[in-house]
């Protein structure tokens, strides 16, 4: 620090304590303005600060942002504070600019907030003085005169500011006080108001908060409790210490600085913290960015903390510094001595109007007015909820009792979340507001409630039963509160499960449409553990910071092509040239497939986009609706249309010249020729909401879908998934993280979850699922599943409130198109259209392809996926151009030279298997060719794919190039160093030294981590392993490993790093040393053969082999599943190891590997001797 500048000082300490609290608090921010902009609640109409939505210094009226601006928007604020706050980052002519920029940035992002729970209201508004003051500051010129002296100078002035803000506060309090007495009520300095807003901060608290806002506030419950039990010996002194501090929070400028200024701040942010422990609200994230002008005071610093100067701190004092720095910089130093006399002017002149908002000045009048909670002449508010009290979040004092803008009373009913509002006392009458049904449980807490505050000014001083009775009545309440079921809609929602378009197109969406989104994933539900709010907050926190740099490079591309766009008109300028005419290419379907073609052909061809809808939905991502409906905005874009045709509408059939289409918006009936057709038109989907119908045609109608399925879930009070897949192990996922409470039950008929997925990914999820306590049932095969019921194959049948079945796509949607005449065209089983190895299908004299969901291709095993949707249209994006090449040379559909699938799309017979598994919003399960990494990691990366994949299907720069890249990557990695898994024609066998330990123990690491159980093992000695050896034409070679598989026999270091590549991650990932030339590795590989007896000895016949984890976890291998004789010998049985007996091991086995392998056992050469006992599970086997 001592080499810094002084001010390089307060403004790194500024900007580390203000860049933290934004960094940590935006992403909650974005998602939740993303709800209020479109929640169509009264107070979403307004933007600004403070209560009463006003301007910025009652001058400057607040815009209103989108999503996507007001997220930069808090980004570029971030980077505006970060950036002339670290020393060399900038130089020093920006560094004021960079100042003035972040107070337009802070305007824009914080006035969007004004009704956000952490962030509303007062908690900010030092931020606009500081930066004023920084900005006018003269320690910021490059060479200043008095750099010690300009420092202090801008920290006086800021200290003024801060202790103005106290007094106002202070001396609120007072004369308020003094009205309430004169009127025989209570002071504030006797500890009822604070008792009342601790008793308050209880009606969200429980014995599990222990945090507020994600300020660590330990046993916050229990602390509240004991201050509120006792008023008098508690909250008494510490109201009037209260009190006292901030009225007299000035005479901390009268006193030198190297005694005042850390001291001070240090008790205020004491003071701050105490306010967040036992009220519930958080003052510190924000104010203690106020106090780096405190803590690296100059002044302060001079000669050491509490070392008087040797002038008394005179040339630092508050005269001197402002003489120095109008000496120095008097225009700068002027206009800050006048923002500062204006500042505390106001903070004076507003105490005579309390009406008056014109943020960030004000006589913080918050707080000032004496409570009571037994006072029957004060109105009381007494309010329940099961909003989270978190970042990102409604305010809680945005309900119909305090601000000018509240959630109006008939809106209460439509709310997602469970709230009541209870206002009595005082002159006007009981009135409640609650979209829960009031029990008479309920009732009767309400009532006791009632009852507990029409009593006497002083009841909670000199009646000591009181506050124990009034806090055993909340409890009461908020318990009868949990157990309220919801008060039914004025119309009935829209079923979840089963959801046919028809009723989507009911007037009972029109309804749901008015329901708001759930609430729960605003911010981190408070009934997480610490540990998964934290790595939540930390996910969030590196997600957003990634898509403000892809925003920002996005930008970057755009300004780039524009200026390029702008230079071609300026030189080749003039009337453009008439185009000839294209070939006509109709795509139908736009998503994943259809939206590649198009953006692969539309420069050269005449391509029209035909869809259902305006929209491209994300579909991988669209589970989290259900929890969030508000990201709907976040995982859409509007179909292109610069440089294609868009019909909305549905295509009705197809014939081998024209596709007839039904228009959206006025419902006639279109024919579109084309020289080439692309059906892209997906399938369809048991869970109705996950794909949308075709009465979804705009956005608003989908968001009242999702709206609806959301509302309908929070309802429910018990849930069950249907299906293990993909699908239902996210859904599930969602639901448990967003509804902790809410008992859930998942089915599947396998053995396994994700059954088409490494079966590490499946475990990894089980643990996931189970840890959360979701009922996971195997082998639970369904016959039918209705609304609110499953029947099994069993006969059982499970019952729950709201059903969801994700037991994968149903029939394709070309299917119906080609049916008839000369476009009909053959299907599988599921529906599905049969296309050929060049993606085409029968009809339509190959001039129709078939993409995505939609086709079958026998010869290929991809799973049904966005990604591989995307290499179909490659293909097809090839063969359309190759086709129309050649139609211009005289050959119409000639098929030579055409791309087939799936090497014309990467290159390889088999595409990279790709997936990743989102385990709620902080967790996830990424896989890629058998390497699997699970954890945060994998959330953020699927977080950033989902991003950069809707900005690609939205045409914009940075998401079309990260995918070109991103593709070619994955490609290159996929042939070279990480193939695909396979299941071989021929199981992989490995021959090896029976006698080398080091061998041995190599075998036994494999057999632990060969998961598809595929390996084989024989000893090199033995007569299998000789027979093998000459069946490859190899020679008897002790010094090597030997591995016969489907692509031929390998030894040495190429053998063992083929077996290594079987093996799972992370240890398959040391395949990548294959790209090492071939006799290097051998090198290595022969010397450690060399001495490998030497190092690690020979096996003499009295080891024993240890038992594998497949052993102790027991096996599922049948008789039927056996292999040939000699894998005997490879002792796949996986059983080794119990105990030694002599020169015999005995190996205790399974009885079903027994029945399989006892004949196999008789013919074994590698066996002295083998006897088996009375036990058909326990062998005796003398080793060779």
């Amino acid at each position: 620090i001592m080499q810094l500048s002084p001010i390089d000082n307060v403004t790194l300490a500024f900007g580390a304590i203000l860049g933290l609290a934004v960094a940590r608090t935006l992403p909650s921010c974005v998602s939740y303005y993303a709800w209020f902009k479109s929640s169509g609640l009264d107070l979403a109409n307004y933007r600004g600060y403070g209560h009463g939505a006003c301007r910025l210094f009652g001058i400057i009226p607040a815009p209103f942002l989108s999503v996507r601006a007001m997220a930069v928007s808090g980004v570029a604020f971030l980077a505006l504070i970060i950036a002339p706050a670290a020393p060399g980052l900038l130089p020093a002519p920006w560094r004021a600019p960079a100042y003035l920029a972040a107070l337009a940035f802070y305007h824009l992002y914080f006035s969007q907030l004004y009704c956000e729970a952490h962030i509303g209201a007062h908690v900010t508004v030092l931020i606009p003085p500081a930066l004023i003051l920084l900005a006018l500051s003269p320690a910021l010129d490059e060479s200043p005169g008095a750099p010690a002296e300009a420092a202090a100078f801008t920290c006086w002035l800021m200290k003024i500011i801060l202790t103005s803000a106290y007094c106002g506060a202070g001396v609120c309090k007072i004369t308020h006080s003094l009205r309430s007495l004169a009127r025989g009520g209570s002071s504030w300095c006797t500890g009822s108001t604070l008792q009342a807003f601790i008793f308050e901060a209880m009606f969200l608290s429980t014995p599990r908060t222990h945090s507020s806002f994600g300020v660590p506030t330990p046993f916050s419950y229990t602390l509240q409790k004991l201050h509120l039990l006792y008023p008098r010996t508690l909250l008494m002194p510490a109201s009037f210490v209260a009190v006292a501090f901030e009225t007299f929070a000035p005479l901390m400028l009268l006193a030198p600085a190297h005694i005042a200024s850390v001291p001070f701040a240090l008790v205020g942010l004491k003071f701050h913290y105490g306010i967040a422990l036992l009220q519930n609200i958080d003052f510190v994230s924000w104010w203690a960015a106020a106090y780096a002008f405190l803590l690296a005071d100059p002044a302060a610093w001079s000669s050491g903390l509490l070392v008087c100067p040797v002038d008394g701190g005179a040339a630092l004092g508050l005269a001197a510094t402002v003489s120095a720095a109008l000496e120095t910089a008097p225009l700068r130093a002027s206009l800050a001595l006048a923002y500062v006399s204006i500042h505390v002017a106001a903070t004076v002149l507003l105490r005579f109007f309390p009406d008056v908002e014109i943020l960030p000045l004000s006589s913080f009048p918050m707080f000032g007015t004496p409570q009571n909670v037994f006072d029957r002449r004060l109105r009381k508010h007494f309010w329940l909820t099961h909003k989270p009290h978190a970042t990102g979040t409604l305010k809680n004092y945005a309900f119909p009792f305090t601000r000018p803008h509240t959630v109006l009373p008939e809106e209460i009913a439509k709310l997602p979340f469970n709230y009541l509002l209870l206002s009595h006392g005082g002159s006007e009458k009981p009135e409640l507001h609650s979209n829960v049904e009031v029990t008479p449980e309920l009732q009767a807490a309400l009532d006791k409630i009632q009852s507990l505050g029409n009593q006497e000014p002083d009841t909670f001083a000199t009646d000591s039963s009181a506050a124990p009775a009034i806090l055993l009545a909340l409890e009461q309440a908020k318990a009868a509160f949990d157990a309220a079921p919801r008060v039914a809609p004025e119309a009935p929602l829209v079923a979840a499960t089963p959801l046919t378009e028809a009723a989507l197109a009911s007037d009972d969406t029109d309804s749901a449409a008015r329901e708001l989104p759930s609430t729960t994933a605003w911010a981190v539900p408070s009934e997480l553990p610490l540990g998964e709010r934290l790595r939540l907050c930390l996910v969030r926190s590196v997600i957003s910071a990634a898509i403000a740099l892809f925003s920002a490079v996005d930008l970057i591309f755009v300004g780039v092509f524009a200026a390029r766009d702008a230079a071609r008109r300026a030189i080749f300028g003039g009337p453009a040239r008439a185009e000839a005419c294209k070939p006509a290419v109709v795509v139908v379907g736009g998503s994943f497939a259809g939206l590649r073609v198009q953006r692969d052909l539309s420069a050269d061809f005449d391509v029209t986009l035909i869809d259902p809808k305006e929209y491209f939905e994300y579909t991988p991502g669209v589970l989290r609706l259900f929890t969030q409906p508000h990201k709907l905005l976040a995982l859409t874009a509007q179909l292109p249309r610069k440089h294609n045709r868009l019909i909305v509408g549905e295509a009705t059939s197809v014939s081998s010249e024209v596709v007839s289409v039904r228009d959206a918006a006025t419902g006639e009936t279109v024919e579109l020729p084309y020289d080439y057709l692309v059906l892209a038109c997906g399938a369809g989907y048991p869970c109705a909401t996950v794909k949308p119908a075709m009465a979804e045609t705009t956005l608003e109608a989908r968001q009242a879908t999702w709206n609806a399925a959301s509302t309908t879930l929070v309802a429910a009070k018990s849930v069950v998934v249907v299906g293990g897949g993909l699908v239902g192990v996210e859904l599930a996922a969602e639901i448990v993280e967003a509804h902790p409470r809410k008992p859930l039950t998942l089915l599947t008929g396998g053995d396994v979850l994700c059954g088409t997925l490494p079966r590490s990914v499946g475990r990894a999820s089980l643990a996931w699922l189970v840890q959360r306590g979701v009922t996971v049932r195997f082998h639970a095969a369904v016959d039918d599943v209705d609304t609110g019921a499953v029947r099994l194959a069993s006969g059982e049948v499970l019952c729950a409130d709201i059903v969801y079945d994700c037991r994968g796509n149903g029939p394709g949607r070309a299917a119906t198109l080609l049916k008839d005449g000369a476009a009909s065209a053959a299907t599988d089983a599921k529906g599905r259209v049969l296309v050929d190895e060049t993606l085409r299908c029968a009809a339509g004299s190959g001039r129709i392809f078939v993409a995505g969901d939609a086709m079958s291709l026998p010869s290929s095993d991809d799973l049904k996926l966005g990604h591989t949707a995307e290499l179909n249209a490659d293909v097809v994006a090839d063969n359309i151009r190759h086709l129309c090449h050649a139609a211009k040379g005289g050959a119409q559909g000639v098929a030579t030279g055409l791309a087939t699938y799936p090497f014309g799309a990467v290159g390889a017979s088999k595409t990279p298997r790709v997936s990743c598994v989102s385990l709620g919003e902080g967790y996830g399960v990424l896989s890629f060719n058998g390497l699997v990494i699970d954890g945060a990691l994998a959330a953020v990366v699927k977080a950033l794919l989902e991003w950069t994949k809707i900005a690609a299907c939205a045409e914009r720069p940075v998401g079309v190039a990260f995918w070109k890249f991103g593709d070619a990557a994955a490609n290159w990695i996929s042939r070279t160093i990480l193939s695909p898994p396979t299941k071989p024609a021929v199981r992989p066998l490995v021959l090896y030294d029976g006698v080398c330990l080091l061998c041995s123990t190599f075998v036994q690491f494999v057999l632990d981590n060969d998961e598809e159980e595929i390996i084989d093992f024989a000893p090199l000695q033995s007569e299998v392993g000789l027979k093998a050896l000459k069946q490859a034409g190899l020679e008897a070679d002790l010094s090597t490993m030997v591995l016969i598989d489907e692509a031929g026999a390998h030894v040495r270091s190429t053998a063992a790093l083929r077996v290594l590549s079987r093996c799972g991650a992370p240890f398959s990932l040391l395949y990548a040393l294959i790209l090492l030339p071939r006799p290097l590795r051998d090198l290595g590989y022969s010397c450690v053969a060399a001495v490998r007896y030497r190092l690690f000895g020979k096996d003499d016949g009295g080891s024993c082999r240890r038992m594998t984890k497949a052993m102790r976890g027991g096996s599922s291998t049948s008789a039927s599943q056996a292999p040939p004789c000699f894998k005997l010998e490879a002792l796949r049985g996986r059983t080794r190891d119990a105990r030694c007996d002599g020169q015999k091991a005995s190996l205790k086995m399974p009885g079903q590997f027994v029945r399989a392998w006892e004949a196999v056992l008789l013919h074994t050469s590698a066996v002295r001797e083998v006897q088996l006992r009375s036990s058909p599970s326990l062998w005796n086997v003398a080793p060779y």
